[in-house]
């Protein structure tokens, strides 16, 4: 058994799919051992084979899923066949060190995977097994918890927006303009929320002797808000 280099956010390895374990070599029953000696010695909970560098798909998890058994749980090839529920937890991560977030996952999975022998088992979760399990998992392919959040939070504004649209808190704006002090008139309808559908501007024209295109400040402005432009005749 050795200590393995934990990867670090950022380490693109991290960002990588895992492939299939398709038996348990020497090289994976060392891997295992390693990857249990890591983790007690970082005091984590669970480790993914992506963290100490090695895409395959394997990961262990010590939360107490055997009862009155202190062995950590080996996941060869595991795939979750069925996931409900919700639950909002803290979480943390191993390669993402002095950071925790809280994230919405399922409450209950079910997961299929392989032991350290390569028998088949099924386990059925709740809670923090539950949690640890879609966390591993999602390591094997190249996603980490804050992505997780990072999506929430996206659902979360689509979501937000879409009830001040409903409740009339928003506009949905076509904006018109092609003068410079036109911009600052754009910036503040875009800072205040609303939804700017499109902005109606004057096609660019040629400028200088070069008779290079130049495009508006309102149309660079609506490039850097990622608006769509529809020019004018």
């Amino acid at each position: 058994m050795a200590l393995r280099e934990i990867r670090i956010v950022g380490d693109e390895i991290l960002r990588k799919k895992s492939r299939e374990v398709k038996e348990v070599t020497p090289r994976i029953k060392e891997l295992i051992s390693d990857m249990i000696e890591t983790l007690y010695k970082e005091e984590g909970v669970g480790l993914a084979a992506p963290q100490v560098g090695v895409l395959r798909r394997l990961c262990i998890i010590d939360v107490g899923i055997e009862e009155n058994d202190p062995k950590p749980t080996v996941f060869i090839n595991p795939v979750i066949v069925e996931m409900d529920g919700e639950q909002v937890g803290e979480e943390g991560c191993l390669s993402v060190p002095e950071k925790s977030c809280e994230v919405r996952r399922a409450e209950h999975v079910i997961v299929d995977a392989f032991d350290e022998e390569m028998n088949p088992f099924t386990i059925e979760a709740h809670g923090l097994i539950a949690r640890c399990l879609q966390h591993e998992i999602d390591h094997l392919d190249g996603i980490l918890y804050i992505d997780r959040v990072e999506e929430q939070k996206l659902e979360a504004e689509v979501e937000a927006k879409k009830e001040a649209l409903e409740k009339g808190r928003i506009m949905k704006v076509v904006f018109m303009g092609t003068p410079d002090f036109a911009v600052e008139t754009l910036k503040a309808i875009a800072g205040a929320g609303h939804d700017i559908a499109a902005v109606v501007t004057q096609p660019d024209k040629p400028r200088g002797r070069s008779g290079a295109l130049m495009f508006s400040a309102v149309k660079e402005e609506a490039v850097n808000l990622g608006i769509e432009c529809i020019f004018t005749a």
